[in-house]
């Protein structure tokens, strides 16, 4: 049901004062074809709805709260574009029909810009579209008008003939409710209409379970007949023994590469003829009726179980759809096994907490700075080439097997005589010559320390060095390393 041209006609003559000389604000869209104009004045709000729906085309102002889709159509961000600012300054029908047009004045004084709306509401051929001051259309919603016009953007718009009908202006609507509210036909208007979208709301919900039954009872039936056919196969079981045992009376009167053979029914009277696999041999034959026998006897009671479950499931599909056909259908009666599933949450896996393993040990000089050795050759390489700085001190043992030992220097500081005395004795400490009483270490930048190509792990080459003779210090070792000393 869509408002006629004289119910439009009433509605326009009670919200017009409260449109006019309003400004655009924003336009945004419920659904496909419902549009929510949104008109300020000062700091006063009032949303004007535009129904395009085949069901129920209309206009009138709204004051409930309204959904918004993600993704509206193209034709509202033209229109907001063009009428950003602009003023409402007059809302008339047009021709006494279902037409509705609204002229947007933008600008002042000499550069005044006008911008017209024309909204037809007539049912399934429902339209919107834009024009500029000389009456050309600018952008349209749908291709196609009322009475099959066909205009393209830049034609000159023309409405169509006016019908000679003009039935009631309130029949059906429930003014007496909304009689004490300021826009009361309005009002009506919405409330009747939120009340017919309620309704094809349900009754598309019913339609959308009815024909989700049909497909399942469809899908159910030729389960039903596909198990059918299973078990008329299985408790033949017994007759394929027979057939081995008259196979196996009978292996001297198969040849090779016979794809049947007809023998005497020694379980019954007259022949029977059995099919054979011409590439088997003819104790393959039998072995081979034989196993299918066993087969179909073993599959038997599944088959049986899983039959008796489907004609379950289709007798309660069928059931319910009944039910839905007559329009009595509750949620109780879909089948559990039709009814959507619950979202599952996201199971987050536990996270263990596993000790962070540091790429190398680490020690404190004595004026505070940080002092890292590898355990290994992989931890010297990555220490030395990924962990170390340009100007970081690199030491190690001269000519022995030892860790690679790194004074990370800050910017601006120097290399005081502490540190490097406890990142040396580090370097001996952890280096197979910890027993002698003087060993050499040499040091130099990081930025002096060269990897050969193909070298294997923890072999480097350096240059520009210096060389400290080392005397390990018990004392200073027990400091850095605490309990391990």
């Amino acid at each position: 049901m869509t408002l006629n041209a004289v119910q439009i006609d009433k509605v326009l003559e009670e919200i017009r004062p409260a449109l006019e000389g309003c400004r655009f604000g924003s336009v945004f869209q419920p659904s496909r074809d419902v549009a929510v104009i949104v008109l300020e004045q000062g700091e006063t709000r009032r949303k004007l709805l535009i129904s395009m729906e085949w069901w129920g085309s209309r206009l009138h102002l709204v004051s409930r709260r309204l959904p918004r889709i993600k993704t509206p159509q193209p034709f509202f961000g033209v229109l907001s574009r063009s009428l950003h600012g602009a003023v409402l300054r007059e809302v008339t029908q047009v021709n006494g029909d279902r037409i509705v047009e609204m002229r947007f004045v933008s600008g002042q004084g000499g550069s005044e810009q006008t911008a017209r709306i024309i909204v037809e509401l007539m049912g399934p051929v429902s339209n919107i579209c834009l024009l500029d001051g000389a009456g050309k259309i600018k952008a349209m919603h749908r291709k196609n008008f009322a009475g099959r016009r066909e205009f393209k953007p830049g034609d000159f718009y023309a409405p169509p003939p006016m019908p000679p009908a003009r039935p009631s202006a309130t029949e059906g609507l429930p003014l007496d409710e909304f009689k004490d509210r300021p826009h009361p036909l309005s009002e009506a208007v919405d409330a009747k209409y939120e009340t017919l979208a309620r309704e094809r709301t349900q009754e598309e919900d019913s339609r959308r379970v009815t024909d989700r039954l049909h497909g399942a009872c469809k899908k159910w039936q030729r389960r039903v007949e596909a198990m059918e056919k299973e078990h008329r196969e299985s408790i033949s079981y017994e007759r394929e023994y027979q057939l081995g045992e008259i196979l196996k009376v009978n292996l001297d009167k198969i040849s090779p590469r016979m794809r049947e053979i007809t023998l005497d029914d020694i379980y019954g009277e007259g022949q029977v003829t059995i099919r054979l696999d011409e590439t088997l041999s003819p104790v393959e034959n039998m072995e081979r009726q034989f196993k299918r026998a066993r087969k179909l006897k073993a599959a038997l009671p599944v088959i049986e179980r899983r039959l008796a479950r489907a004609r379950r499931e289709l007798a309660a599909v069928e059931a319910a759809l009944e039910k839905a056909r007559k329009g009595e259908l509750c949620e109780e009666d879909v089948p559990a096994f039709l009814r959507p599933r619950p979202p599952r949450r996201p199971v987050k896996p536990k996270e263990k907490k596993r000790k962070r393993r540091m790429p190398c040990m680490q020690f404190t000089s004595k004026d505070g700075l940080s002092i890292l050795v590898g355990r290994n050759n992989a931890e010297n390489d990555k220490l030395t080439m990924q962990v170390a700085r340009g100007n970081d001190i690199w030491m190690h043992v001269q000519h022995k097997t030892g860790s690679h030992v790194v004074v990370q220097m800050p910017r601006g500081k120097t290399l005081s005589l502490d540190a490097l005395l406890d990142a040396a004795n580090l370097a001996v400490y952890y280096s197979k010559v910890r027993e002698a009483r003087k060993v050499p270490v040499d040091y130099t930048y990081k930025k002096f320390v060269r990897k050969m190509k193909k070298a294997a792990p923890g072999k480097v080459t350096y240059s520009n060095n210096k060389t400290v003779i080392i005397a390990p210090d018990r004392e200073r070792l027990k400091r850095l390393l605490g309990k391990e000393a």
